[in-house]
């Protein structure tokens, strides 16, 4: 696979950049499940 990604003239898998958005995703996530959990808050009924 390789070697036809070269031939061809190709970017190779570890030349490519990584995307910025995939850290922030990571980090928000990580964020998310250790923030405590709050209950929703129920609208007053009149």
């Amino acid at each position: 696979m390789r070697r036809a990604i070269a031939e061809l003239g190709g970017t190779m898998p570890e030349d490519l950049p990584t995307a910025e958005s995939i850290k922030k995703l990571e980090h928000s996530e990580k964020k998310r499940l250790t923030a405590p959990k709050t209950k929703p808050k129920k609208d007053a009924e009149e």
